[in-house]
C-alpha cells in the first residue's frame, strides 16, 4: 500500500504541496494543536482505531444527487457529471462558499451550464464572463476560469462524446483516471475529489483507491480529533495524512471520508458519544463540552468554501447496502 501513497504524493505534484488550496482543502488548515507528526510504525491502538472505522463504514455509500444550493446535481447523468466538473473549476481556488454557489446558480438560470452550448457556441463565451465578472469574487484570474469551462466542454464533447463516463470507462482499460482529468483546464488536484466522490456516490465504484486520495475537511477532522499520529509543520500534513491513509486504510481514504463528512462535521457531543464507532479515543467530546458548558456554540473552523461544504443530501445522509 505505500506504492499507492508514493503514487499519489507523485501525483499531487508540487500544487499540493505549495497548499495553494483554500481552506477546507489539503494541506491548509488553522493548526491541530499536535506538534509531533506521530510514531514511524503504527501503534496497536491506531490499528484498532482504524480497523473499527473500517468496519464500521464498510459497505457504506452517499446518495448519487447533490443539492447545491438548493440545486440538483443528478451523478447518474452525463450533464450531473459535468457540473460536478464546474464545481471543481469554481472550488478549485480560494472562494467562499456563497460566492460559488451564486456563481453555479447564475449560470445554471442563464443556461450556461449545458455543456453542449458551452462547447458549440462561441457566444456562449461572453455570458460566462460577465457572470463571472459579476458574481466569482475570488483569489485568481476569473476570466482564466470562465474560459476552462468553455475549454472543457469542448474537450468533454471532442474527446469523450460529452460524458466523463467515457473518460472512466477508458482508464478502466488502460488506468490513469485520475492524470485524464487533470488534463481538462482549472482542474488539477480537483481531479482527486471529483474521482473520490463519484466513487463514495456509487457512480465509478472502478475508481482506483490511489485516484481517490483527495485531503480535505471531510478527512482532516477525524484525523486531527484522534490519535493517528496526524500533525507537524503545516507542510508536513498532507503528506502524513497520505501516509496514515496507505499505513492504516490500505490506501483507501473512505473511511475517513465518510466519518469526517458524516459524523465530526456534525460537531456535535452526543451524535459522537452515541454514534461513532471510535468515541472513547476522540478528542472532541472532552474539548466541547467546557465550551458548549459556557452556552458558547461549537463553530467548525472552515468558512471558506470546499466542495464538500456546498452539497447536502450526500454529506449528511450515507446508507449502507443490504446484502
Amino acid at each position: 500500500m505505500l506504492q499507492l501513497v508514493e503514487c499519489a504524493l507523485r501525483a499531487l505534484d508540487a500544487a499540493a504541496r505549495e497548499l495553494r488550496a483554500p481552506a477546507g482543502f489539503a494541506g491548509e488548515d488553522g493548526g491541530t494543536g499536535w506538534e509531533d507528526a506521530g510514531p514511524a510504525r503504527a501503534t496497536p491502538i491506531q490499528r484498532e482505531i482504524a480497523q473499527r472505522l473500517k468496519r464500521f463504514w464498510a459497505g457504506v455509500s452517499m446518495g448519487p444527487v447533490l443539492d447545491v444550493g438548493g440545486i440538483r446535481v443528478d451523478l447518474r447523468t452525463a450533464q450531473g457529471r459535468w457540473e460536478l466538473m464546474v464545481l471543481a473549476v469554481l472550488t478549485g481556488a480560494r472562494v467562499r462558499e456563497e460566492v460559488a454557489v451564486q456563481t453555479f446558480r447564475a449560470l445554471r438560470q442563464r443556461g450556461l451550464l449545458r455543456f453542449e452550448v458551452l462547447a458549440a457556441d462561441e457566444d456562449a463565451r461572453a455570458g460566462v464572463h460577465e457572470v463571472f465578472q459579476r458574481y466569482y469574487r475570488a483569489l485568481g484570474d476569473r476570466r482564466a476560469k470562465a474560459d476552462a469551462l468553455v475549454e472543457n466542454a469542448r474537450r468533454l464533447v471532442d474527446e469523450w462524446q460529452g460524458d466523463l463516463n467515457n473518460l472512466y470507462l477508458a482508464s478502466l482499460k488502460d488506468g490513469g483516471l485520475a492524470q485524464k482529468l487533470r488534463r481538462f483546464a482549472q482542474i488539477d488536484r480537483m481531479a482527486f475529489w471529483i474521482c473520490r466522490t463519484l466513487k463514495a456516490r456509487r457512480v465509478w465504484l472502478g475508481a482506483p483507491r490511489e485516484d481517490c486520495l483527495y485531503v480535505d475537511r471531510s478527512v482532516r477532522l477525524p484525523l486531527e480529533r484522534l490519535p493517528l499520529g496526524y500533525g507537524g509543520l503545516e507542510e508536513e500534513r498532507l503528506r502524513r495524512a497520505l501516509e496514515i491513509v496507505g499505513e492504516l486504510f490500505d490506501g483507501d481514504i473512505l473511511p475517513l471520508h465518510f466519518q469526517g463528512a458524516s459524523l465530526c462535521a456534525q460537531d456535535d457531543v452526543q451524535t459522537c458519544l452515541i454514534e461513532c464507532p471510535v468515541a472513547p479515543w476522540c478528542r472532541f467530546p472532552t474539548e466541547a463540552r467546557p465550551k458548549l458548558g459556557t452556552g458558547a456554540r461549537w463553530e467548525p473552523a472552515c468558512s471558506e468554501a470546499s466542495p464538500g461544504s456546498l452539497v447536502s443530501g450526500g454529506p449528511s445522509d450515507p446508507h449502507r447496502e443490504e446484502g
